[in-house]
């Protein structure tokens, strides 16, 4: 009873378990051309992948037992945002196998603009900064109290 409770609170929370035996683990991955994220756990089998835009290919390092098991790439070639990459580890023998997965996002590129001024030697004049909001609102002032006199006071 305690499995099923179990078992149905995974799959209302969206977890996922996954159970590999401690043989079919990688014991240490690196990637040399992008950044990895969370960093790599055995026992972890979900990872994000930074790359640059100009990155087509991961180039994986890592260990496991190679007289036992065989460790597989696939869908690592003309790397895309969103693209699943799985490395999976088989048994040999019993033909067993553990799937690590890594998710491909593409590193935001911030580029910069710099103008230059070819004529460095230009003098740059300083321009009089005149305010004639005063003057007009003296002038609107004294032009309705002219037509207020001729239309009214007359």
């Amino acid at each position: 009873m305690k499995k099923l409770i179990f078992i149905i609170t995974i799959l209302f929370m969206g977890m996922t378990i996954v159970y590999a035996d401690d043989n079919l683990l990688i014991n240490d991955l690196k990637i040399n051309n992008a950044t990895i994220s969370p960093k790599f756990d055995q026992y972890n089998n979900y990872y994000s992948v930074t790359i640059d835009e100009n990155t087509d290919k991961l180039d994986f390092e890592y260990e496991f037992d190679k007289d036992k098991y065989e460790v597989k790439i696939t869908n690592n070639e003309n790397l895309v945002e969103n693209k699943l990459i799985y490395v999976t580890v088989y048994n040999k023998e019993s033909k067993e196998k553990n799937t690590y997965i890594f998710k491909v996002y593409l590193e935001e590129v911030k580029t910069t603009v710099k103008t230059v001024d070819n004529e460095e030697d230009t003098v740059k004049k300083d321009k009089k900064t005149t305010n004639y909001a005063p003057v007009i609102g003296t002038v609107c002032f004294l032009l309705i109290i002219f037509v207020y006199y001729v239309i009214f006071l007359r």
